[in-house]
């Protein structure tokens, strides 16, 4: 009979001669056992899910910094040109007001 097929009578007529059997200390003992097994495979589920997500958010941040430190570079590139262009700029200006 597999666990599909019992009803909820099925189950707690089973746990009452489980109890009758062994005492109801063992049986508890053992659900309790059962549950912390259940919650460790929950918890690794979890853990390993998360360990995935924060990899590839690390992943995606290096990718962000490589690709921000581009920008200054070129942003950086950009300033000093238009420097340059000013300082002609007023270097045209001089010989040209003289």
């Amino acid at each position: 009979m597999s666990n599909i097929d019992l009803t909820k009578t099925d189950i707690m007529d089973n746990v009452i001669r489980l109890i009758n059997g062994v005492g109801f200390p063992i049986v508890v003992s053992g659900a309790l056992f059962w549950f912390n097994i259940q919650s460790l495979e929950n918890q690794t589920e979890m853990l390993t899910e998360f360990q995935r997500t924060m990899t590839t958010n690390i992943h995606l941040l290096n990718e962000l910094n490589t690709e921000t430190s581009k920008r200054n570079g070129m942003a950086e590139t950009v300033i000093a040109q238009m420097d340059n262009i000013k300082l002609s700029m007023a270097a045209i200006e001089r010989s040209c007001t003289k």
